[in-house]
């Protein structure tokens, strides 16, 4: 393990997250500055925050040229943050890790005895979680303390108390309330339906963003007034439902007819993947 402090009445916080960060926004710095005010508050003084990238993909055709956008952003985002260490381990390798792991590597190479160790959690993963087995549940909560940082804890605190697979935790556990009510942007969304992105991420990211080109091709989502989206869940499309009106049946199977062609335009493929979401 790395060198810790050397004051032992003192303990040095370490935050740890894992996430695809595409992009880094002022929401994720946000969330590392709430943690570190809170473990403040409990004695910590400020030590080191490793951001751990996922790769691009959960196979071996790794776009690497988007993983070093994503590394760039992260660099220009944090260039004035203190101690704050971007770590390669998890984007070199050539498949999906599963986050306990990847938590253990960092924790290794970062964290000394005597150091508070926080690992920094979504909604949907500590969701994701109730799914694992025992064994890695363990592996990612022992002598770690969780955090999950949400506007609305209500969905954490139910997850937490009904899962029995957290009953030996509880004291692992952290949530912190965001009462300014910061919710995640999409930023790439924003990007790609030509909308502003200044307020949601650095200076320097959104220049490179706009000097890169990033996200031109991101699925765009098309307004519509008179369209109302259902999803169906066996095939995970969401198709466009035509609401019924005061007219006659026959008009609605003529409307229905004239938009046909237009469908395809509304498709959209909701992938399913294993990967637990990140930040």
């Amino acid at each position: 393990m790395a060198g810790g402090s050397t004051d032992p009445d003192i303990s040095k916080l370490v935050l740890l997250a894992s996430g695809s960060f595409d992009p880094i926004t002022n929401y994720h710095i946000r969330v590392f500055e709430l943690v570190k005010h809170y473990f403040s508050l409990k004695g910590c003084v400020d030590g080191r925050a490793i951001i751990s990238l996922t790769p691009k993909t959960t196979n071996t055709n790794q776009d690497s040229s988007e993983t070093q956008d994503r590394i760039k952003m992260c660099e220009l985002a944090t260039s004035n943050i203190p101690n704050l260490v971007i770590d390669e381990w998890e984007y070199n390798q050539r498949c999906y890790t599963v986050l306990p792991k990847v938590i253990n590597k960092l924790a290794d190479k970062y964290c000394s005895t005597g150091d508070t160790i926080a690992v920094m959690l979504t909604e949907e993963q500590v969701s994701q979680i109730t799914q694992w087995p025992q064994s890695e549940v363990d592996e990612l909560i022992t002598n770690k303390n969780v955090v999950c940082v949400t506007p609305n804890p209500h969905r954490v605190i139910n997850i937490v108390q009904f899962c029995a697979k957290f009953s030996a935790y509880e004291d692992n556990i952290h949530l912190i309330i965001d009462h300014a009510n910061t919710s995640k942007p999409n930023v790439r969304q924003a990007v790609a339906n030509e909308q502003p992105i200044e307020e949601l991420v650095a200076p320097q990211v959104c220049k490179y963003i706009t000097e890169q080109y990033l996200y031109k091709e991101y699925e765009k989502e098309i307004e519509c007034s008179h369209l109302a989206l259902q999803m169906s869940p066996k095939s995970r499309i969401l198709l466009p439902r035509i609401r019924n009106t005061a007219n006659s049946s026959n008009h609605g199977h003529k409307q229905k007819k004239e938009m046909a062609p237009k469908m395809g335009e509304f498709l959209k493929i909701q992938r399913m993947t294993k990967t637990i979401p990140r930040f």
